[in-house]
């Protein structure tokens, strides 16, 4: 309609979906994630119209400031779009009242008008019909999820199904893109043309790293200095933006595209294959969670659910092999920040920490144990070394938990 509109979104995989200028909320209030960073104001003043996207993400404190702002910039178009059956705000949003009636009451407060939109944009006219019979079996008949999914959904159990693969927890997600790159033949732990995903923050001088922003490798070179692959990386939205990062970089701060999360998929639109994983999860996935990602799709006769156990036992397995692998890449790592040789016929391998990892801790003898925390693996594992001055060789290092690690003198 000719307004310059700027799109305000939760997250950051979000800003590279949509085709117009996109930034996330804290960027637009200034608000940092982390502690100690600063974010400039953000000039909209070029911008006729602001859309608040995906707007029952936000939490009480930002649906203040969205208040506030409506009230201060009288001559801009404001408006707030969201589905109340998605993912509501990661943030505790009331302790008084449902999450979905505290959150519509504050819309209420903001927006003078409300448009109830019901016909789903995504779907074609048959699929229209399809959803609507879909969503009153999930939401006003309360079908049990399952029941719900063997009824209008097919199953697969072949991981290579889909080109969009969603999952609740980032573990998930990484066992699913290494099963993929394996089936897909792929030797080198990264390979140009592969898309990576930012999931721990980084600020360094390479620049900053936000979180759920995708990035594609499109250069790779040996650095002799520093015994590392340096790695060029291009961000999937802007072409301008190229980086170059080590692979330590890589293994502690981005994962495989492969698969993502459902929390980072709201508000994409899937053209092709979505596959569905950890749907029968059922202490982790709600009615809101399913409808999300089932409803990224355009096409309903694409979406399918993933149900193979013996997949899921060998991804499981694949994760601790790539957990021990990233761990002796840490301590490499480590030894050539501390200026040790590497001796990489006598290196701690594979084989020495799965061997050592079934015996136990060699000091104090507890069990070692691996942990889910937030999607992500760890360990109290540790190859303690028995000599400072020397990397960690199988002849210099004994396995004890972190503890003693810790502890040690």
């Amino acid at each position: 309609m000719g307004y310059n509109t700027l799109f305000v979104v939760p997250q950051n995989m979000l800003t590279q979906e949509i085709e117009g200028i996109a930034v996330t909320l804290n960027k637009f209030f200034s608000i940092p994630v982390h502690k100690g960073d600063e974010l400039p104001y953000y000039d909209h003043s070029d911008f006729d119209a602001i859309i608040f996207d995906e707007i029952y993400m936000a939490n009480p404190y930002i649906q203040n400031k969205i208040y506030k702002f409506k009230m201060n910039n009288p001559n801009k178009i404001v408006i707030g779009a969201g589905d109340v059956k998605q993912l509501p705000s990661i943030q505790s949003v009331s302790n008084t009242q449902p999450a979905d009636v505290y959150m519509d009451r504050c819309l209420n407060i903001t927006f003078k008008h409300n448009i109830f939109l019901k016909i789903c944009k995504r779907v074609g006219d048959e699929d229209r019909v399809r959803l609507n019979e879909i969503y009153d079996d999930l939401w006003v008949r309360m079908m049990p999820i399952r029941g719900w999914i063997m009824k209008h959904f097919k199953l697969t159990n072949d991981v290579m199904n889909s080109d969009h693969n969603i999952a609740y927890t980032n573990m998930r997600c990484q066992a699913v893109s290494n099963e993929i790159r394996k089936r897909l033949g792929k030797t080198e732990k990264y390979e140009i043309g592969e898309v990576m995903i930012c999931r721990l923050y980084r600020h360094a001088e390479e620049g900053k790293f936000n979180v759920n922003i995708r990035w594609k490798i499109i250069g790779k070179k040996w650095n002799s200095n520093s015994s590392v692959y340096l790695y060029k990386i291009q961000d999937i939205k802007d072409d301008d933006d190229v980086r170059t990062v080590d692979e330590y970089v890589l293994n502690n701060h981005f994962r495989y595209a492969y698969c993502a999360t459902c929390h980072s998929r709201q508000g994409a639109s899937i053209s092709g294959n979505i596959t569905i994983h950890e749907w029968d999860k059922d202490y982790l996935v709600s009615r809101e969670w399913i409808w999300c990602a089932m409803t990224r799709a355009r096409d309903l006769n694409k979406v399918y659910f993933f149900k193979n156990d013996k997949c899921n036992e060998e991804m499981e397995r694949g994760l601790v092999i790539e957990y021990f692998k990233n761990k002796i890449e840490g301590y490499k790592h480590q030894d050539r920040k501390g200026k040790r040789e590497i001796d990489e016929e006598n290196y701690i391998d594979l084989k020495w920490c799965v061997d050592n990892f079934k015996n136990g801790c060699g000091k104090c003898g507890v069990r070692f144990d691996f942990d889910k925390f937030n999607g992500k693996m760890s360990s109290n594992f540790t190859a303690q070394r028995l000599e400072n001055s020397i990397g960690h060789t199988k002849d210099n290092c004994v396995s004890w938990c972190r503890y003693c690690n810790c502890s040690a003198s």
